[in-house]
């Protein structure tokens, strides 16, 4: 079992994608995701929330070589990378305020 946990401030997913934009956003996330966090009135926190989660289930992979952070994708809490469904992987994301947390637990790492 590998745990991977990451965070991230919410103020500065904001300012990088009020920098950025569509840069940042379309290197990072996927249509989907996109279109979930853009429907949300503090779509920043929902950006950050998501991140802090492929950061961490990028830390429970043991070879994560070739996978980029475009290739994990979380949609309703479910984790998939390179558009298949990854179900030994599990998340956790929570907000408050100023951050956004996530834990990730791969059940065959």
């Amino acid at each position: 079992m590998e745990i991977g946990i990451d965070i991230v401030d919410i103020r500065r997913m904001k300012r990088v994608i009020e920098r950025w934009n569509e840069r940042f956003i379309d290197r990072v996330f996927s249509n989907e995701e996109k279109n979930f966090c853009f429907d949300r009135k503090n779509y920043e926190e929902c950006f950050s929330g998501k991140f802090a989660a492929k950061e961490a289930v990028f830390k429970t992979l043991k070879s994560n070589e070739g996978i980029t952070l475009m290739d994990i994708e979380i949609i309703d809490r479910k984790v998939y990378i390179k558009k298949k469904y990854m179900e030994n992987i599990k998340v956790s994301i929570s907000h408050e305020k100023e951050f956004a947390i996530a834990v990730a637990v791969n059940l065959d790492g």
